[in-house]
């Protein structure tokens, strides 16, 4: 008999502990409070170089929007990038020209984008919004529910509108923040609202694999 099923695949006992957000963006000092939730030694272990290539991305994404986001970029993700020439590569090729405008609409001229792909954003933030589920309530959301995650740039009026009752908390000095609520009705179903470095959002969602 399982002791505890790992938060992450909802399969295998758990044997470690895995930190939700992973350590890997976080700028050092690291924060004193960081979140630990049961999980197997594959799902753990198994996740680090996903981690690096994360930290990578956000560092590119948020190093000019913050002190902390700067920090992030120059003493950690870039020390990865010296470390995996390939991932040099891929980022090069899949960068985009792109019109930039500031709040106002004054154009900004052309600058480049960062193309995050999917095989690396989705999981580690689905990986989050399990831990952080579990933290919460106490319950593996495993086989039963299925996550829908969305990358976006900024979040609109109407998301911060439609959130402004969620449950709020945060972790490190800016570095990561969280909103999410869960239908009393049907626990399976929360929304997560994710902030990174305050220059990087995802949402996930959660809905039952079987219909209710």
């Amino acid at each position: 008999m399982l002791k505890h099923l790992c938060v992450i695949c909802g399969v295998r006992e758990a044997t470690t502990r895995d930190h939700v957000p992973p350590k890997a963006v976080f700028i050092e000092p690291l924060p004193k409070k960081l979140i630990t939730v049961p999980a197997c030694k594959l799902c753990n272990n198994g996740s680090s170089g996903l981690d690096a290539e994360f930290r990578v991305y956000l560092g590119a994404v948020v190093g000019d929007k913050s002190a902390d986001g700067k920090k992030l970029w120059k003493e950690r993700s870039l020390a990865t990038l010296r470390k995996n020439k390939k991932l040099v590569t891929t980022i090069s090729t899949g960068m985009q020209s792109v019109d930039a405008f500031d709040e106002t609409g004054t154009h900004l001229g052309v600058r480049n984008r960062i193309i995050w792909p999917a095989n690396v954003f989705n999981p580690v933030v689905e990986r989050i919004a399990r831990g952080l589920y579990y933290h919460h309530f106490n319950e593996v959301l495993g086989d039963r529910a299925q996550c829908a995650v969305t990358f976006h740039y900024a979040l609109t009026d109407s998301m911060m509108e439609d959130t402004r009752h969620f449950s709020e908390s945060h972790i490190g000095k800016g570095a990561f923040s969280y909103r999410y609520a869960r239908a009393e009705e049907a626990p399976l179903r929360s929304v997560w609202i994710f902030e990174f470095y305050q220059g990087q959002w995802a949402s996930v969602v959660t809905s039952p694999t079987e219909p209710e």
